[in-house]
């Protein structure tokens, strides 16, 4: 069989014509900021007004730091605190006066209110630098009133809480005290061993360390030493002068026994009588009494 002829009226494809080459367009600033101007002064006006907020907030915070610090500084009184948490409340120096003022009412047997004042500078200073400090402060407030159990917690408060810090190591002295007072050596003594290796170059490591030996040896034998001396009472201290230092001891001489005067030898008799002894006076003789007078006899009557 023949192919069949083609059609001569089909047409044939036609291959497409490559596009035109695209001529690159250079950027137009003009045409940029006359586009979008009004945006661009919009966004420079809110970013200049930002910075200038932000360095205004910083002038002033820092200015209150200032005053409030100076302010700190200067307060002597418990009164001087109270009005430098009541004018500079939210500042660090308001919490470190909260902290000064539970201080001195401490000091003056306020432990009521130190206390209040100690919670209140946790409860709105809790991210104060000393809060650890403040801590502290309130279980020396517990243990001079008397709760020494609180106290006790309050410092196992501070040793889990700031185990890092140096407060954790005082609270840890503290806290071996407490049970040295109460007879519990054993456990007094396992708290500062856990100090000695978890503080190794804390400042309270001398002291843990005195404190040990303290209740290794309570006859006051430390290390195969003597006892300690004991401290006379005040009025047998006032009686005994102490001894001279590095004077050489005084040395007693013998009395010098001179020899005594050989007795002088008497004149002769018939000399006695004409020389007198020098510088003797003379001595009148005494006179002899006088005869007493007889009375006469009566005349006979004829």
């Amino acid at each position: 069989m023949s192919e069949p002829e083609s059609d001569p009226r089909e047409q044939k494809p036609v291959p497409a014509a490559a596009p035109a080459p695209v001529e690159e367009q250079e950027f137009d600033l003009l045409a940029f900021w006359i586009q979008y101007r009004k945006l661009i002064v919009r966004s420079l006006t809110l970013i200049l007004v930002g910075v200038a907020i932000y360095f205004g907030y910083e002038f002033t915070k820092q200015r209150k730091l200032a005053e409030s610090a100076q302010a700190l500084a200067s307060a002597k009184s418990a009164d001087d605190l109270r009005k430098v948490t009541a004018e500079w409340a939210g500042t660090p120096a308001a919490g470190s006066a909260l902290l000064r003022l539970g201080d001195e009412l401490r000091r003056a047997g306020k432990y009521d209110e130190a206390t209040k004042a100690i919670q209140e500078f946790a409860e709105k200073y809790p991210l104060h630098a000393l809060q650890d400090r403040a801590l502290i402060s309130f279980g020396i407030t517990q243990e001079l009133a008397g709760k020494t159990d609180e106290a006790f917690a309050t410092y196992q408060r501070v040793v889990s809480t700031f185990a890092t810090s140096s407060a954790a190591a005082d609270a840890q002295i503290r806290q071996a005290r407490i049970q040295k007072a109460k007879g519990k050596m054993e456990d007094a003594q396992r708290i500062l061993t856990a100090l000695e290796q978890q503080h190794k170059n804390s400042l309270y490591l001398s002291e843990a360390k005195a404190l040990s030996e303290e209740m290794k040896n309570p006859s006051g034998r430390i290390l195969g030493g003597n006892p300690r001396p004991v401290q006379p009472e005040p009025a047998e201290a006032e009686k005994k002068p102490e001894p001279a230092k590095n004077k050489a001891p005084a040395v007693i001489s013998a009395p010098v026994q001179t020899p005594a005067p050989a007795p002088a030898t008497p004149p002769p008799a018939d000399q006695q009588n004409k020389q007198e002894p020098a510088n003797t006076p003379a001595v009148p003789p005494a006179s002899a009494p006088a005869p007493a007078e007889t009375p006469e006899p009566p005349v006979p009557a004829k």
